[in-house]
C-alpha cells in the first residue's frame, strides 16, 4: 500500500541524508519520481517511489550517499587548468571560453579528426584563429601555450565531452547576458524547441546555440543570429564538438533584412530575446518588407521587432500542417496599454495562435514572469486565441525556472488541443474568442480569462487535497512536539553556568599568518551561478555580506548542497583544534556576530558589509567545556526553527486545503436563475 505523499525534507530525515541530497539527485538524474500530490507551492512525494529510484541508481542512505557527487571529467579537469592559467591576463567572458577551445584543438589534433567523415560544410579555422588572436592580444607567451609541462595532462579528449565543459564554464563565468550576447536556458530552450518544431529552423537571437542544440536531431537546417562576433564563433564550435552542422550569421538580427528567407521561409522559429531591448535609430529602415506593421509599432522598444521578423520569415501553414513562431517575451507586452495597436493588428491579423503565461524564474536576472508569444500564417482569421496558464510548472533553483519533461509535454499537448498522458493539472487552458478580447482592449493577459471560477476543483479532487493536508499537518505537529520534548530546561541551566567563564578575544584581521587558528576569506561569484566545495569547506562558518539576507550564517556543507545564492560572503576558516566549528556557528547564527556588525552595516538600497569593516570583528574563544554547551545549545535552536518551519509551511496547506473545499461545496450553491 502507498504511503501518503509527504516533502522531500521529510524523506530525506527519514532516510538520514543531508537536507541538500535529494536536491541534488533531483537535478543531476534522469527519471526522478514525480510529485504525487500538490499542496499550494509545495510538492509532495512518496518515499516508496524515492527509494525506487535510490534503487535502480544505487544510491545509499546515510554517509554512504557521499559517493554520489559526480566525478571530475578529464575534459572538465582540462578547462579548469587553462581557465588557471590565462584568467591573469584575460577577462573571464566568451574572449577567454574561445581562447580556451583554439588552445584544446590546437594541443588535440583529434578534435579536427572528428568530423571528418561528419560532411559538415562549415568550417570553423576562421572562429579558431580568432581565438588565437586573442591568446596573442593577451600577452604574447599565450601564443605558443602548450599543456606540456602539466603532468595531469589528459592523453586525448572527447569532443562532445569538451564540449560540455565549455558550456559548463559558460554558465559558470558570464551568467546569461553578456554585452551583446543572449542565451537561453536550457529548460526554456526545451519547452520553446517543443513548441514551434520543424526541420528549417530559424533563432534571432541565438548566443550559444542552446536553443538550436535542441533541434540539431530532427532538423535538417538550423540557422541563427547573433550579434557579438565572439559568441557567435563559440556556438559555431560548441556545434562542430557536438557533432552537427549550424549558420550562424554574426549580424544584428534587426538591423539587416534576408529576402530570400522571406520568400523561402521557415516552418520553425524560435526567439529568446534580451527583455526590454531599446532599439536605435539605425536598427529601422522604414522601407524594410518586414515592418507590416510599423504604425502600430512602439519604436523605441524591441518586442514589436521580433514579433514583425518571426512573422515575415515564417512559413505559411495549411490547416493540416502546422508551422510555428514561438517569441519569449516580458509579460508587459500582453497587457500595456501602449502596445494596444499593434495587439489589435495581429490580433485581426489572423496570426495569434496561443498565448502561455509561465512564472517568474524564466529569464535569469530578472524576477518578472513572461510569457510566450505562439504565431502561425494560415491565411484564415481565426475566431479565438488559446490561452493556457502555465505559471504553476516548473520550480526555481537559484532564481531559475527548469520544467520537467512531463511539465513541457502537458504544455504542448494544451496547445495542441489535447491531454498528455499524465497530465498536470496545473497547466490550465481555455479558448477565448477573438471577440471578447477586442471588447478588453486586445489585452492578452492569460489572468484576465482564466479566472478561478473557471478552475473550480471537482468536490472529490478538494477532499483529496484536504486529507493530504490534514495528514502532513499532523506529521508535522509531531515532530514538533517530539522537538518540544526535547528542549528540557537543562539547557539553559547549561548556558547560565557559563556566563561568567573566561574566554579569549581573536581579531579576524590579525588572521592571516601561518599559525592563526581561524582564517578570514572574502569571496564573491556571479549572481546565478553556485559555490561549489572547492571554494567552501564544509566546516566553513559562511557569512552573507550584501543583500537583505546580510548576516545571516550557515554552515559550508548547507550552502553547497542547498545552492545557497549568495554572491558575496566573507568565510570563517577553524585551523585550531581548539576551536570548536559548531561553536562558532551558534556565535555567528543566534546573536554573537550580529552584536558586532549591527553598527558596521553601510548602504540603503543594497545593505554591505565592506571587509575593512569586518576587519573589526572579533571572535570570542572560551573554554573547550563551554563551547561544547554553546554549540549544544546552538543545534537544538536550529533543529527547532527547522521544525517550525515545516509545521508553517503545512498550517499553511492546510488552511488553503479547507478554502479550497469549501469552494468547491457551495459552488453547488450557485443561482443559476431557477426559482427553487
Amino acid at each position: 500500500m502507498n504511503s501518503q505523499p509527504i516533502s522531500l525534507v521529510q524523506i530525506s530525515r527519514a532516510l538520514s541524508l543531508s537536507p541538500g541530497t535529494l536536491s541534488n539527485w533531483q537535478k543531476r538524474y534522469e527519471g526522478f519520481p514525480e510529485p504525487a500530490s500538490v499542496l499550494g507551492k509545495r510538492r509532495l512525494y512518496r518515499l516508496e517511489d524515492i527509494q525506487a529510484f535510490m534503487t535502480r541508481h544505487d544510491l545509499k542512505t546515510g554517509d554512504a550517499n557521499s559517493n554520489t557527487s559526480r566525478k571530475v571529467s578529464e575534459e572538465q579537469r582540462f578547462v579548469n587548468y587553462l581557465t588557471n592559467e590565462l584568467r591573469g591576463v584575460h577577462a573571464m567572458g566568451p574572449e577567454m571560453v574561445l581562447a580556451i577551445a583554439s588552445t584544446a584543438f590546437r594541443n588535440y589534433p583529434q578534435l579536427h579528426e572528428f568530423r571528418k567523415n561528419h560532411g559538415n560544410p562549415h568550417s570553423i579555422a576562421e572562429d579558431l584563429q580568432l581565438g588565437a588572436e586573442i591568446l596573442t592580444h593577451g600577452a604574447m607567451h599565450d601564443a605558443n601555450f602548450d599543456i606540456s609541462d602539466w603532468k595531469g595532462a589528459p592523453l586525448s579528449l572527447d569532443p562532445i565531452a569538451m564540449a560540455d565543459a565549455l558550456r559548463g564554464l559558460l554558465n559558470q563565468i558570464t551568467g546569461r547576458q553578456y554585452l551583446g550576447m543572449y542565451t537561453t536556458s536550457t529548460s526554456v530552450a526545451k519547452l520553446l524547441a517543443k513548441i514551434a518544431n520543424g526541420l528549417e529552423v530559424l533563432d534571432m537571437c541565438s548566443g550559444y546555440g542552446n536553443l538550436l542544440r535542441e533541434y540539431h536531431a530532427g532538423s535538417r537546417r538550423l540557422v541563427g543570429q547573433e550579434i557579438n562576433p565572439t559568441v557567435a564563433a563559440i556556438s559555431r564550435v560548441l556545434a562542430f564538438l557536438e557533432g552537427y552542422a549550424v549558420e550562424i550569421y554574426s549580424e544584428d538580427s534587426l538591423a539587416n533584412l534576408h529576402s530570400d528567407w522571406m520568400t523561402h521561409g521557415f516552418d520553425a522559429i524560435a526567439i529568446d530575446p534580451p527583455m526590454g531591448m531599446r532599439m536605435r535609430d539605425e536598427q529601422i529602415n522604414p522601407n524594410d518588407l518586414r515592418w507590416t506593421f510599423l504604425p502600430q509599432s512602439k519604436p523605441n522598444r524591441g518586442d514589436d521587432f521580433w514579433i514583425q521578423s518571426a512573422l515575415a520569415y515564417l512559413r505559411s501553414s495549411s490547416v493540416e500542417v502546422s508551422f510555428r513562431a514561438a517569441i519569449h517575451l516580458r509579460s508587459g507586452w500582453f497587457f500595456d496599454g501602449s502596445e494596444g495597436p499593434m495587439r489589435e493588428a495581429l490580433l485581426k491579423s489572423g496570426v495569434i495562435e496561443a498565448v502561455i503565461a509561465l512564472g517568474n524564474g524564466t529569464s535569469a536576472g530578472s524576477g518578472i514572469s513572461t510569457n510566450i508569444l505562439v504565431l502561425r500564417k494560415v491565411g484564415v482569421v481565426k475566431n479565438s486565441v488559446r490561452m493556457i496558464d502555465a505559471r504553476d510548472a516548473g520550480h526555481l533553483v537559484n532564481g531559475q525556472r527548469s520544467f520537467t519533461n512531463e511539465e513541457i509535454n502537458s504544455i504542448v499537448a494544451a496547445l495542441h488541443g489535447k491531454s498528455a498522458k499524465n497530465s498536470d493539472s496545473k497547466i490550465k487552458v481555455l479558448d477565448v474568442s477573438l471577440g471578447e478580447i477586442l471588447e478588453n482592449g486586445s489585452v492578452l493577459n492569460v489572468n484576465r480569462y482564466i479566472t478561478d471560477a473557471q478552475l473550480m476543483k471537482s468536490l472529490h479532487e478538494s477532499i483529496q487535497i484536504f486529507e493530504n493536508a490534514v495528514h502532513s499537518l499532523r506529521s508535522a505537529m509531531s515532530q514538533m512536539g517530539g522537538a518540544l520534548d526535547m528542549t528540557s530546561s537543562h539547557r539553559l541551566v547549561d548556558i547560565k553556568n557559563q556566563y561568567d567563564v573566561e574566554f579569549k578575544m581573536y581579531p579576524l584581521n590579525q588572521t592571516g599568518s601561518d599559525n592563526s587558528p581561524v582564517v578570514s576569506l572574502f569571496k564573491n561569484r556571479p549572481q546565478g551561478s553556485e559555490w561549489t566545495r572547492d571554494d567552501i569547506l564544509a566546516d566553513d562558518i559562511v557569512v552573507s555580506t550584501a543583500g537583505s539576507q546580510l548576516g545571516q550564517a550557515l554552515m559550508g556543507s548547507e550552502v553547497v548542497e542547498r545552492n545557497v545564492p549568495w554572491s558575496k560572503v566573507w568565510i570563517i576558516r577553524i585551523r585550531s583544534q581548539a576551536i570548536d566549528p559548531r561553536y562558532v556557528e551558534a556565535w555567528a547564527k543566534y546573536g554573537g556576530l550580529e552584536l558586532q556588525i549591527r553598527s558596521l552595516v553601510s548602504g540603503s538600497t543594497l545593505p554591505m558589509l565592506a571587509k575593512r569593516d569586518l576587519d573589526r570583528v572579533e571572535l570570542p574563544v572560551p573554554s573547550r567545556e563551554t563551547q561544547m554547551v554553546i554549540a549544544a545549545w546552538g543545534e537544538m535552536a536550529t533543529s527547532m526553527a527547522n521544525v517550525f518551519k515545516n509545521f508553517a509551511e503545512s498550517q499553511n496547506d492546510f488552511l488553503t486545503s479547507i478554502r479550497s473545499l469549501g469552494t468547491s461545496f457551495f459552488s453547488n450553491f450557485k443561482n443559476d436563475g431557477k426559482n427553487q
